[in-house]
């Protein structure tokens, strides 16, 4: 019986340690993919829940109308909606008059800082710019109950229903048209977060910018 010898060749070092640095490369990229895949992932989720806070609190005001609880009640379902994204913080929230069909907020209300403090309103009322705007320690204290009701605008007759001390001030629910003989307002409602990242592949966070726009319910009554 002849036996059949195969010489095997064996791998020089060098290319061995090539072979090392290939896999280190391939496997660098690979979690570089899915980590970027997962933060990608995680911004959509978040994307998609402040566009459907937006619209929660856009759907509120335009159901309350001319109610002096219209942006207290439209702020607490922005929160509820944001629960679920703990990780998410709030930058400022701008319930405001809008441009009928259009969802684009005035730019001198994107421009304002909202207060640090929980009482202070802020806000433009103008002929042609009326928007209250909030700030995310407000948007919580309203959430924990340190806000209520009555810092919005009280419901004392036509003639001054929100003070100026009211944190719907600037664009007051009283002054909202909600007949349909004399034309409706369009509200909308922005609602700007900031969303961490990770990783930091992305920078340490992104923000993200929802903006949603009804037009406020018809009252036969105007109330």
């Amino acid at each position: 019986m002849t036996r059949l010898l195969v010489a095997r060749r064996a791998r020089p070092c060098d290319e061995r340690g090539t072979v090392l640095v290939e896999t280190a490369i391939v496997a660098l990229l690979l979690m570089s993919l899915l980590v970027g895949t997962f933060e990608l992932g995680m911004g959509w989720r978040s994307s998609i829940t402040n566009s459907n806070s937006a619209r929660a609190g856009a759907r509120v005001s335009a159901y309350q109308g001319t109610g002096y609880q219209a942006d207290y009640a439209s702020l607490l379902a922005v929160s509820s909606g944001l629960k679920s994204l703990s990780r998410l913080s709030v930058v400022k929230v701008i319930i405001f008059k809008a441009t009928t069909g259009s969802p684009t907020v005035p730019s001198s209300c994107l421009a304002l800082s909202p207060t640090a403090s929980t009482t202070t309103p802020v806000g433009l009322d103008t002929a042609s710019t009326k928007c209250n705007v909030y700030s995310g320690s407000q948007l919580n204290a309203i959430s924990a109950g340190t806000i209520t009701a009555a810092n919005f605008g009280a419901g004392t007759g036509a003639a001054g229903p929100c003070a100026a001390s009211k944190l719907d001030y600037y664009w007051c629910p009283f002054d909202r048209a909600n007949l349909q003989a004399t034309g409706l307002d369009d509200v909308g409602v922005y609602v700007e977060v900031s969303h961490p990242t990770f990783s930091g592949m992305f920078g340490s966070s992104f923000t993200i910018r929802d903006t949603e726009i009804m037009q406020i319910e018809p009252s036969a009554t105007g109330a």
